[in-house]
């Protein structure tokens, strides 16, 4: 039983190593551009955006220029899914 335990312990000590951070931080620096696609296909601007969102439009500016990301992942996905749906439509 104790060496049950001391080998759990050990497990969990063990670092790993995360394979898709790079691919991750990949993603978020292209997120402006995102919003960019989405905003120019709905014809909207910043705040009507961010009125959708529910977040302040100084927000959405910080996105389009990469200084900051939607707390909420849920919000950052359907931006990042709509965006790429946007795109395909267009090929």
């Amino acid at each position: 039983m104790k060496m049950k335990l001391k080998n759990e312990r050990q497990q969990r000590s063990e670092p790993f190593v995360l394979t898709t951070v790079g691919e991750a931080i990949t993603e978020l620096e292209l997120f402006k551009d995102d919003v960019k696609v989405v905003l120019e296909h709905y014809k909207r601007s910043p705040a009507a955006m961010a009125k959708v969102v529910g977040v302040n439009r100084r927000k959405i500016h910080d996105w389009l220029s990469g200084r900051s990301y939607p707390r909420e992942p849920i919000t950052l996905l359907s931006i990042m899914k709509c965006a790429n749906k946007i795109r395909a439509l267009k090929k």
